[in-house]
């Protein structure tokens, strides 16, 4: 069922749950409604859905979508991503017109989706069989492990500071057997 009646509360609205310590990664994760599947690309229908109780109220949209990657910016010192974002630009796109060797603004909607699977990929350290089948879900033809394989030796060979700050971390995991984080929370 889509929608629950117990969403609904006596005033009319709907009023998610927001747990800020939700997943295990500490995501901000929202429930009851899963706020976190609505669509954000062309849903100009379903954002009318979305209304404040008060009169002359907002609605505030926070993404963290690139939060991970800013994260990885600073812990990496990676002079591309730290510029990428002082100059406010999207940074899979940046990522792929830089593993493509393409100017930003000729980037693809398709090529810039290659680039952020690219980016979470490594993040969170997928192996090339797991992005060869995304790349081939994403763009209907084949890629092959080989080819996911050499998407990661060309991000790698443009951007060593994250392949260094991903060893580091794999050396401190075999190490301790458990990551921690600056807030002391430890994941094995």
């Amino acid at each position: 069922k889509p929608f629950r009646d117990s969403w609904l509360s006596e005033d009319g609205f709907v009023h998610p749950h927001v747990n800020m310590t939700g997943t295990v990664t500490l995501r901000v994760s929202v429930q009851d409604p899963p706020l976190h599947g609505v669509p954000t690309r062309n849903t100009n229908d379903i954002k009318r859905l979305f209304v404040s109780r008060f009169v002359d109220g907002k609605i505030v949209t926070l993404d963290y979508e690139q939060m991970e990657m800013r994260m990885v910016a600073s812990l990496s010192d990676c002079e591309f991503l730290i510029e990428t974002f002082k100059q406010g630009i999207d940074v899979h796109t940046a990522t792929a017109a830089l593993i493509l060797g393409k100017d930003v603004k000729d980037v693809t909607e398709l090529e810039r989706y290659r680039g952020k699977t690219q980016n979470f990929a490594i993040l969170y350290g997928r192996g090339p069989g797991s992005i060869a089948a995304d790349l081939t879900r994403m763009t209907g033809k084949e890629v092959f492990i080989q080819d996911a394989v050499r998407f990661l030796d060309q991000y790698f060979e443009k951007l060593p500071e994250i392949k260094a700050l991903m060893e580091k971390v794999d050396k401190y995991v075999q190490k301790n057997g458990y990551l921690q984080t600056p807030f002391k929370h430890r994941r094995p």
